[in-house]
């Protein structure tokens, strides 16, 4: 039985840093890594994620904070 909680940390912790490979990939610095375009900002949805686009109309979501924004926090 402890193998198996074990087993499920390590698959959630590997999950983590795949999803945060994946978006710094995408994020390139803030280059579009399809056209060399910056990045800009696009949409920020209601958990802080972060939608860019190029100027080419090229698309770049970011949940981590990879981008160095800080998440916009809505008054309710």
């Amino acid at each position: 039985m402890q193998w198996l909680i074990i087993f499920v940390i390590v698959c959630l912790i590997g999950s983590m840093i795949s999803d945060r490979r994946k978006e710094r990939k995408q994020w390139n610095k803030g280059i579009c890594p399809y056209c060399g375009k910056e990045w800009i900002l696009y949409d920020v949805d209601s958990s802080g994620g972060r939608m860019y686009r190029c100027e080419n109309w090229h698309y770049c979501s970011i949940t981590h904070n990879i981008d160095k924004k800080k998440s916009v926090k809505k008054n309710m």
